[in-house]
């Protein structure tokens, strides 16, 4: 396969600044307080969902503006979170990414997605009102979905992970949010769905964190009232560190409403000049992008040895919208 390489060289130059190389401006790019850690990273849809160890979005919009003109094309081979592509989209810049995870596309996706306001209120209260009225209709009502949708294995892992009651309300969610015609609009509601269960403490799952390699079951469960729903010996008898391996779980209905309103005040608007990023799922090692078709790549690479598992957390969002536990482990070999 034909490297792409970054024209960085002296003789390459911006059609906007055609006194001024590419090289002299990747040095003054360069030479720039590159500390962003004490600016507001959360504008835009920035924060639609939660990522580990993301770059802070200045970085990617400092040499996007910098080293190319709008129109041009912007690739980041492994997008994960799509900060990179949403920053592209932005500056009115033709954002391409790409990878392997089937999370990282949605996210990208959701939060390149201009999407009208009204509507989504709209569709999120219906959701909302269809999925309360059928958990309080009793069992019967509710969607097989909880019983039927998963196959052997995955069943096992959501048994092990999710509560009973947690699995009752995440299964008249995803139902309603499957049912939504629209694929954008649907998007959306899968992305917030994933939100509550993808957090650093494990959202509404029973890991009691989900940013390390390997995620640890909680072992002492109370609802938000006090109620032990499991581990009562362990509440009877406590032991040094019971308070370390002990969680509230909350209502996914209610974490749902808040990270619906929560992701509505951030919707992203198409501003003049915006271009459609074009999102592929798919390794970085055979993109089917043309060769010298790119004008900047910007990416964050994954760490060494993979100390960040992305896919062993995101499984755990992934299994509800209907991959296999076991298709998912297989992308992480």
């Amino acid at each position: 396969m034909h490297q792409l390489d970054l024209p960085l060289s002296p003789s390459h130059r911006l059609e906007h600044s055609p006194n001024q190389s590419y090289y002299a401006r990747l040095t003054n790019a360069l030479s720039q307080d590159l500390d962003f850690h004490h600016q507001d990273s959360s504008y835009a849809s920035h924060n639609y969902h939660a990522f580990p160890a993301k770059f802070p979005p200045q970085l990617p919009r400092a040499f996007i503006r910098a080293l190319t003109n709008p129109g041009d094309a912007v690739l980041d081979p492994m997008m994960g979170s799509g900060t990179t592509i949403l920053e592209a989209f932005l500056a009115g810049r033709r954002g391409i990414g790409c990878d392997i995870d089937p999370l990282a596309a949605l996210i990208t996706k959701v939060k390149v997605t201009p999407l009208d306001s009204d509507r989504v209120r709209l569709q999120a209260n219906e959701l909302l009102t269809k999925a309360t009225q059928m958990l309080n209709g009793g069992a019967a009502s509710q969607p097989s979905i909880t019983e039927n949708h998963f196959d052997p294995k995955t069943r096992t892992f959501i048994d092990y992970w999710f509560h009973d009651n947690t699995q009752a309300e995440l299964g008249v969610l995803i139902a309603g949010i499957n049912a939504i015609p629209d694929p954008d609009m649907k998007a959306f509601f899968q992305l917030a769905f994933s939100a509550i269960i993808i957090t650093k403490s494990g959202g509404v799952s029973l890991a009691l964190d989900l940013a390390h390699t390997r995620p640890h079951r909680a072992k002492l469960v109370m609802d938000v009232n006090g109620s032990i729903l499991y581990g009562r010996e362990l509440a009877e008898n406590p032991l040094p560190r019971t308070k370390y391996v002990t969680k509230t779980l909350r209502s996914p209905l209610v974490e749902y409403q808040k990270r619906i309103r929560q992701n509505l005040n951030h919707l992203v608007a198409a501003g003049q000049g915006a271009i459609t990023p074009g999102i592929l799922f798919g390794d970085a090692q055979s993109l089917p992008i043309q060769s010298d078709s790119i004008d900047l790549i910007v990416t964050s690479p994954p760490y060494a040895s993979n100390a960040i598992d992305y896919m062993r957390a995101h499984k755990f969002s992934l299994v509800w919208m209907g991959y296999p536990i076991q298709a998912l482990g297989d992308k992480r070999r």
